[in-house]
C-alpha cells in the first residue's frame, strides 16, 4: 500500500504545481484535468493481486505523465506535462515498451521530444504486480521558448498494476535532468496515472 500512496501523492503534488484542476482551456489545464479525473477513478482500485496477473499476453495503458523539477532556478524550467503510453508484455518483461510525448511546459508552450520507457524488470516474489523501468531521452524548448533549452532526462522508478483486471497503472520515477551543454544535474520526479486502453 505504501507505493500506491507515494504514487498518488506524487501525482497530486505535481498536479498542484500545475495549478490544480482549473477550468481553463489551455493545454496544461486540459492535461491537469485529465490526470485528476483518472486519479479519482484509479485510486480506489487497489493493487492487482499477483495471482490475477497472467503470465502471457500484453496489457496496454495510456494517460498523463508529469515531470517536476523542483530544484530549477525558474520553477518552469524543466517541469512539464505530457502523454504516456505503455505496453506490458506479461510473459517477457524485456519486451515491454512505452513512451512519453506531446509535452507542454507550465505556460502551455509546446515542448519537443520524446522520452522512451524501457529496461523493464518484473519484480518476482512481490505481493503485487510491480515493475521497475527507465524513462529517458531529450526534451527541447523546455521553459524557455525560442532558445536552446534542451534537457536530457534519466529517470528510474517503479510501476504498479492496479485493479482486478489490470485496469490501470501508476508510476513514480525519479532521477536526474541536465541541460545539454551544462555539467549541472538536478533531481526531478515523474508521476503518471495510466488507464487500460
Amino acid at each position: 500500500m505504501k507505493f500506491q500512496f507515494v504514487a498518488a501523492v506524487g501525482v497530486v503534488s505535481l498536479l498542484g504545481a500545475c495549478g490544480g484542476s482549473s477550468t481553463g482551456t489551455s493545454q496544461i489545464d486540459a492535461l491537469t484535468e485529465e490526470a485528476a479525473a483518472a486519479l479519482a477513478r484509479v485510486e480506489p482500485l487497489g493493487f492487482t493481486p499477483l495471482a490475477d496477473i497472467p503470465d502471457t499476453g500484453t496489457a496496454s495503458f495510456s494517460g498523463v505523465v508529469a515531470i517536476s523539477d523542483e530544484d530549477a532556478t525558474d520553477a518552469a524550467d524543466a517541469s512539464v506535462l505530457g502523454r504516456m503510453t505503455m505496453t506490458l508484455d506479461l510473459g517477457d518483461d524485456s519486451a515491454s515498451t512505452g513512451s512519453a510525448t506531446d509535452f507542454y511546459d507550465l505556460a502551455s508552450t509546446p515542448v519537443g521530444g520524446t522520452l522512451t520507457l524501457d529496461d523493464f524488470v518484473y519484480s518476482e516474489g512481490t505481493a503485487t504486480g510491480s515493475f521497475a523501468a527507465n524513462l529517458s531521452g531529450r526534451l527541447t524548448n523546455v521553459g524557455r521558448p525560442g532558445t536552446d533549452a534542451d534537457y536530457d532526462y534519466d529517470l528510474n522508478g517503479g510501476i504498479l498494476l492496479l485493479g482486478d483486471d489490470l485496469d490501470a497503472v501508476q508510476a513514480v520515477m525519479s532521477g536526474d535532468v541536465s541541460e545539454v551543454g551544462s555539467s549541472e544535474e538536478r533531481q526531478v520526479t515523474s508521476a503518471s496515472v495510466l488507464e487500460a486502453n
